[in-house]
């Protein structure tokens, strides 16, 4: 199962603070002065200044980090338990996928950007019409000439919103023979979406080999 830890986790905690840190000045600076004034000494004000953004960052972060792994594992539970024998499956942070290679059957989730998950959908591969995977390019914003660290900080989050709303709109985009749901997605990186159309290649002509357990796939590096 996916878990966001290690070098990963690091990056999140230095994107967010970086997203963040007008905010953080401005926590820094009253839970300094809050903490300077209360004991009287200026190098506590200096401590709380410097380190309480990074206290409260690395909070807010790992919060985040939680509820992204905690997603991973409803999931991913929640696509394979769908099916009589799952046999390979994938998890994004917004949706996540499960194939049956003997029944010819896939499950699907998704979930919103607050982690408000819908009910798994199943269905049977003979309903599918066509399937790609697909990220959404995204433009950024860049400075001419010297800016100040305001006008930085805002083209910064542009960029990183921009790249997040990419990221939630790439993956699996899969047309069905099904008037209620005619379209579905599964989000997920490209390069692993790129990957399982591999597996519904094998799927729909009938190669697809069975697993005795769920296997992630692709497999993590």
């Amino acid at each position: 199962m996916k878990k966001i830890e290690g070098k990963v986790a690091r990056q999140i905690h230095f994107v967010n603070f970086a997203a963040m840190m007008p905010i953080w000045i401005f926590v820094g600076f009253i839970a300094g002065a809050a903490l300077g004034i209360w004991l009287e000494n200026w190098v506590v004000f200096w401590v709380g200044l410097v380190g309480s953004p990074l206290v409260f960052n690395y909070m807010v972060s790992s919060k985040r980090i939680n509820n992204i792994n905690a997603a991973y594992q409803y999931m991913s539970g929640a696509v394979t338990g769908k099916l009589k024998n799952a046999d390979y499956y994938n998890t994004g942070e917004y949706g996540a996928i499960a194939v049956d290679a003997k029944n010819k059957e896939v499950s699907v989730i998704s979930a919103d950007q607050k982690f408000k998950f819908k009910e798994p959908f199943v269905f049977n591969s003979e309903k599918i019409r066509n399937y790609k995977s697909y990220a959404p390019g995204y433009s950024t914003w860049d400075s001419v000439g010297r800016t100040d660290a305001m006008t930085q900080n805002d083209m910064l989050n542009k960029n990183l919103k921009a790249k997040a709303k990419a990221h939630a709109e790439s993956g699996l985009y899969i047309d069905l023979d099904d008037v209620s749901k005619p379209q579905i997605f599964v989000q997920m990186e490209y390069s692993e979406a790129e990957k399982w159309l591999l597996i519904f290649e094998k799927l729909l002509n009938g190669t697809l080999e069975s697993q005795p357990t769920p296997m992630l796939f692709p497999q993590a590096q």
